[in-house]
């Protein structure tokens, strides 16, 4: 990872530096984690991208709703199996996980 000075009145952050692996595995845990603590509140959405059928899972309808209003043109209603995946969670309707990955401190 390459540091940079921080600009004035920033703070520099210190994140250690992981492989792809543990990276992807620890959003797969927040993501699980934040979904499993708000099962209501999981929004699945599908939408075509340059003929590419991706899968947009949202745990925070608020965020969904704001996805959506920017992708409802490319919105796929034909049910195939999604070339991607995309998996995100709002952190400030729901108590964001404490990732190994910042020392298990919560980003901010």
């Amino acid at each position: 990872m390459k540091r940079t000075t921080p600009e004035a009145g920033t703070a520099e952050r210190n994140v250690p530096m992981i492989d792809t692996d543990t990276a992807i595995a620890e959003l797969e845990r927040g993501f699980a984690e934040a979904a499993a603590r708000a099962p209501g509140a999981l929004v699945e959405t599908n939408y075509r991208i340059a003929g590419q059928p991706i899968r947009l899972r949202v745990v925070g309808t608020e965020l969904a709703a704001d996805f959506d209003r920017a992708l409802y043109l490319v919105r796929a209603t034909d049910g195939a199996d999604p070339a991607l995946t995309i998996e995100v969670w709002d952190n400030t309707t729901n108590d964001p996980a404490i990732w190994t990955l910042w020392g298990g401190v919560r980003p901010n």
